[in-house]
C-alpha cells in the first residue's frame, strides 16, 4: 500500500489518497489545478481535454484557486454574474474551489449565487460573512480511498522527510505557495530601497499600517503582482506612484480589470519601458529609473519585479 501525506500549515484544501484506486490503470492521483482562469472560456476546452486523458489512467481531483471571474463580458454582465463559468465547472466535474479577490468584485449577493450554483464546494480559510451572506467552508475534506491527515505539523522540526520513509511512506506532495521573487539582473536592483514586489506585500501584511513607502514610487512590471503592489503603495501614502513595463497596454500580463482599477486609483502605467539600471547615491540609496531607451525617471522609494 502506498501513503501519500500533505501536510499544511494554512490549511484550505487537504486531499490525500491511502492507497491506489483499483480502477487505476497506473494506480495515481492526479491533482489538476486552475488558477486566475478570469472567464477566459474559451480556454475551457483544453483542459476539458486533458482532464479526460488523465481520467483515463486514473482518479482526478480537479481544483480552482481561485480568481475565476472578472475578464469576460459573458460571464461577468450574464442575467446571473458569474454562473455560466460555474455551470461550465459543473460540467467538467470540478471538486472544490477557494475564492479570490475578484469573486468580491460584484458584490456578497452574486458571490452567494455563484456559491448556490456550484456543485463542489467552495472553502475560504480568512472569510467570515456578514449580514446573511453565506459563509464559505473553511476548509474541506476530499476523501479518495482513505486519508490520514496530520495539522499545525512543522516538517523538518516535528518530523523529518527521512522519519516519514521510515514509518513507510514512500510519496510526498509539499504545498508551500508561492515564497519566492525574482529580480531582473539590472544594475542597481541591489540599492536601498529597491525591494521586490513579492516582499514589498509580505511586509505590508506583516506590519499593516507600519509599513511606510516613500512619496514618489516605481514598480517595475506589468502583471497583477506589480499591480498589487502599485495599488497597496498608494494606499500606504505614496502620492506618485507609476508602474513601468515592457509590454503594451494591451499585452500586460495583468488582467483588464486590474489595469482598469490601477489607473481609476490614479496611478500611472508607463508601457514600453524596459529596465536597464537603478540609480543610487553616494550611500547607496536609488534616486532615478533608467530603462534601455535611456529614459529616466526620479524617484526617492523604488519597488519590482
Amino acid at each position: 500500500m502506498r501513503k501519500l501525506i500533505i501536510f499544511s500549515t494554512l490549511l484550505l484544501l487537504s486531499a490525500v489518497v491511502g492507497c491506489m484506486p483499483k480502477s487505476s490503470e497506473d494506480g495515481h492521483l492526479y491533482i489538476i489545478s486552475t488558477n486566475d482562469v478570469h472567464a477566459t472560456i474559451d480556454a475551457l476546452p483544453r483542459l476539458a481535454t486533458l482532464v479526460a486523458v488523465y481520467e483515463e489512467r486514473g482518479e482526478v481531483l480537479l481544483v480552482d484557486s481561485g480568481d475565476r471571474v472578472s475578464g469576460n463580458a459573458y460571464v461577468d454582465d450574464a442575467a446571473e454574474p458569474g454562473v455560466p463559468l460555474i455551470e461550465i465547472m459543473n460540467d467538467m466535474g470540478y471538486d472544490v474551489a477557494t475564492l479570490g479577490n475578484h469573486e468580491f468584485d460584484k458584490g456578497s449577493q452574486v458571490l452567494d449565487a455563484m456559491i448556490d450554483a456550484a456543485e463542489f464546494d467552495v472553502v475560504c480559510a480568512n472569510v467570515t460573512a456578514k449580514s446573511g451572506a453565506k459563509q464559505p467552508l473553511h476548509y474541506t475534506v476530499i476523501e479518495k480511498m482513505g486519508v490520514e491527515i496530520r495539522c499545525g505539523v512543522e516538517v523538518g522540526k516535528d518530523v523529518t522527510i527521512q522519519e516519514l520513509r521510515d514509518q513507510g511512506y514512500k510519496a510526498f506532495y509539499i504545498a508551500i505557495g508561492c515564497q519566492g521573487s525574482r529580480k531582473a539582473g539590472v544594475e542597481g536592483e541591489d540599492a536601498e530601497g529597491v525591494i521586490s514586489a513579492v516582499d514589498h506585500l509580505y511586509n505590508v501584511h506583516a506590519l499593516g499600517d507600519k509599513m511606510k513607502v516613500g512619496k514618489k514610487v516605481v514598480i517595475v512590471g506589468g502583471g497583477n503582482v506589480a499591480v498589487d503592489a502599485a495599488r497597496t503603495s498608494a494606499r500606504l501614502g505614496g502620492e506618485d506612484v507609476q508602474m513601468f513595463c515592457l509590454e503594451s497596454r494591451e499585452t500586460m500580463p495583468a488582467s483588464d480589470e486590474e489595469v482598469e482599477e490601477t489607473l481609476a486609483e490614479n496611478i500611472a502605467i508607463n508601457n514600453g519601458w524596459g529596465p536597464k539600471e537603478f540609480l543610487k547615491d553616494e550611500n547607496g540609496k536609488a534616486y532615478a529609473y533608467r530603462d534601455a531607451a535611456g529614459n529616466y525617471y526620479e524617484l526617492n522609494f523604488g519597488l519590482g519585479y
